[in-house]
């Protein structure tokens, strides 16, 4: 019996946890079929999605255009809430700091593959899909504190002048976007005329920066996506605004007014974690001039 079942053309199957862990006699995969995740797919204590671990017995057959699809099915992490602001000073006294924004949340790595063939069909065309999820955007940092307003004494002699406005938060960090998956494919031997299986990865971040190529029909197995865009940073705080002086009347010395607060400086914005994804024997080397290289692809002997 095949995996998946009731695979039709077009079709898509979305794996359950039955699926994580699959020795199976052939895997057939018809035209522009996909295998994908499901939103809430198990994660690991640390928050890694589960790997796959897949062995097809006898053959893996697939048609034109298959695509196993292993990139998170989760939305980017949730802006954090700007932080708090400081405290307004009371009478002539200074205003508090805001506080500094979150850290953005990181972003998800695609889900790990190991792949063990016997044999695959010389025909057809599969994308392996690796691409990392985003990293949150940074939270604001809070809004300085107001300083108090000056006030002169009895006399008109003294008094305290305005207090200054307190500093704005700094701005928190983007959060770094997610890794591409790893995938190792170990196979027993290439079929005629078929190339080992290759990676193409982006030098760019985001799920767009790498298009799978045009299908072709010749068996071929190519792996390709890019790392998650890190998030956005924070924005600093505002600095509060100076305490008011006071006019003590003719020949009395006035209260000055305080400064206001400086703004809070913005967080920096993150990027990948890493670029693409690095296994034992092999990796999918980025730069300008050189985007393909091989996936982890080991032959097993007879």
């Amino acid at each position: 019996m095949s995996w998946p079942p009731n695979a039709l053309p077009g079709g898509t199957h979305v794996l359950n946890a039955y699926d994580q862990i699959l020795s199976v006699q052939d895997m057939v995969l018809p035209d522009d079929f996909t295998i994908k995740l499901p939103p809430d797919w198990a994660r690991d204590v640390t928050g890694k999605l589960l790997p796959l671990n897949w062995r097809v017995n006898s053959m893996l057959k697939f048609g034109t255009n298959c695509v196993i699809d292993l990139s998170p099915q989760v939305s980017p992490p949730r802006k954090p809430p700007t932080a708090r602001p400081g405290a307004d000073g009371g009478m002539g006294l200074n205003g508090g700091d805001g506080e500094t924004g979150s850290d953005g949340d990181a972003g998800t790595s695609g889900a790990d593959l190991h792949l063990t063939l016997a044999a695959w069909n010389p025909a057809g065309s599969l994308w392996i899909r690796v691409d990392g999820s985003s990293g949150g955007d940074g939270g604001d940092g809070g809004n300085g504190g107001n300083g108090g307003n000056g006030k002169c004494d009895a006399v008109g002699l003294g008094g305290p002048n305005g207090g200054n406005g307190g500093k704005g938060g700094n701005g928190g960090r983007g959060g770094p976007g997610g890794n591409t998956s790893r995938v190792q494919i170990d196979y027993v031997a290439l079929p005629i005329g078929v190339a080992p299986p290759i990676a193409s990865c982006a030098p760019e971040c985001g799920s767009g920066a790498y298009q799978a190529p045009p299908a072709n029909n010749n068996g071929s197995i190519r792996v390709y996506g890019a790392a998650g865009c890190g998030g956005r940073s924070g924005h600093g705080g505002v600095g509060g605004r100076g305490g008011n002086g006071d006019n003590c009347g003719w020949g009395r010395r006035d209260r000055q007014p305080g400064q206001p607060g400086d703004k809070g400086l913005d967080g920096h914005d993150a990027g990948s974690l890493q670029k693409c994804f690095a296994g034992p024997n092999g990796k999918c080397r980025v730069s300008a001039d050189d985007i393909a290289s091989t996936v982890d692809a080991n032959h097993i002997p007879h």
